[in-house]
């Protein structure tokens, strides 16, 4: 099983137990990525594809009711959370990139700052 298709199963299951469309709309962006293009001799790996999908969330045309990490923009607390680590687990956060142990430090200062606000957290690696 490929991650589109391990991903289009966890949606489904999702949708049957009536949870997270906001999760649901990011889990679909990134299978439905267009960026792969079956004609390149080399697929693109899951890090480029995690980087491209914080990226474009990143530049606004996303979901704007959302906190996003890494990101360049900071702002008010939101019921919803996006998380990408796009590096190895424990690379430091360079720019836009991180690694998942770098994250979760991001994170957790995140949850103790928006407790009260912080329903959903979604976290891809």
């Amino acid at each position: 099983m490929n991650y589109r298709e391990s991903i289009r199963t966890i949606i489904e299951s999702f949708r049957e137990h009536k949870l997270g469309e906001e999760i649901i709309s990011i889990l679909e962006d990134f299978a439905n990525d267009e960026g792969d293009n079956l004609n390149n001799r080399k697929p693109r790996s899951i890090e480029d594809k995690l980087k491209d999908l914080r990226n474009r969330y990143d530049s606004g045309s996303g979901h704007s009711s959302m906190n996003l990490f890494p990101s360049n923009n900071k702002g008010a607390c939101h019921p919803f959370c996006l998380a990408i680590a796009n590096k190895k687990f424990d690379k430091p956060r360079k720019g836009l990139d991180s690694g998942f142990k770098g994250l979760m430090l991001e994170m957790t200062a995140y949850w103790f700052s928006c407790l009260s606000v912080n329903e959903e957290t979604l976290i891809l690696t």
